[in-house]
């Protein structure tokens, strides 16, 4: 509740949040929602995985520890919500997709859309392509690479036994071990950009711990005018890379910018 005082917004604060918003979405959401209250009665421990069932018959594997994960994809509608809410018409890019769960949300709601889900921690990659596989898919591509500041290969992981951690991110002068670390391709957005041939982006998510300043204060002019909508989260480093200076940097771009949570920065085109 602490960062309830530090939102821009109070209101949109407590509506954000709200127990009866994210309810009502669960209701619309989910096809088997009464089996999911349930499991959520035994404390997200019986059974240790739950396989939620949306309304077009995606199906999502969730287990206890990634409940609140899967509370914000499917009941926060996190990265997308107070965005003005209409029809998408381009890619949606998934930055640090994890497992998938704003993939499979995205591609529940707009499945017109071609979704680009790039993850690079390799045991996170595994579930999101298998995730996109096993539902039959085809507008979505899992891309195990990491998105920062130039193209090559860089350092990438956390040292957790986590099956399935939300906290990998770039680092340096780390020893690789295949454990924890790994080697991973990188891409700068320029260039993701100009590999997928992309014309325009509906959405751009991002959640990859601190890398987003490497990302956005990099991309080309040019490229930023394809992109109609950012939702992301956001970490602060220091006196540049901070969320205030972010968005007055996207502001300066032609975006209008909302923080409806700390650190939770939602922007648009008017």
């Amino acid at each position: 509740m602490r960062e309830i005082f530090h939102a821009e917004s109070i209101h949109r604060y407590l509506l954000h949040n709200s127990n009866i918003r994210r309810w009502l979405n669960l209701f619309r959401n989910l096809d088997n929602w009464g089996a999911f209250f349930l499991w959520k009665l035994t404390g997200y421990k019986k059974p240790e995985t739950f396989i939620v069932r949306l309304r077009n018959g995606i199906e999502v594997s969730v287990r206890g520890e990634q409940r609140n994960v899967f509370k914000l994809m499917f009941m926060n509608h996190e990265y997308l919500w107070p965005i003005p809410d209409k029809a998408l018409d381009g890619v949606i890019i998934d930055l640090g997709a994890n497992v998938g769960f704003f993939t499979l949300y995205a591609a529940f709601r707009y499945p017109a859309c071609e979704i680009l889900s790039f993850e690079p921690f390799p045991r996170n990659y595994e579930v999101l392509e298998s995730n996109i596989r096993q539902n039959s898919l085809s507008n979505c591509r899992a891309i195990q690479c990491a998105v920062s500041d130039r193209s090559g290969e860089i350092v990438f992981g956390y040292e957790t036994n986590v099956l399935n951690p939300t906290e990998p991110h770039i680092v340096k002068d780390r020893m690789v071990d295949a454990k924890h670390y790994f080697v991973v391709p990188c891409l700068s957005l320029d260039d993701v950009i100009e590999k997928y041939s992309i014309e325009k982006i509906a959405l751009l998510k991002i959640d990859i711990e601190g890398s987003e300043y490497d990302v956005l204060y990099n991309l080309s002019d040019a490229n930023y005018k394809k992109i109609q909508r950012i939702g992301m989260e956001t970490e602060d480093i220091d006196e540049h890379k901070d969320t205030k200076n972010l968005r007055l940097f996207l502001e300066s771009k032609g975006f209008k910018t909302l923080e409806v949570t700390p650190h939770l920065v939602h922007c648009w085109r008017p």
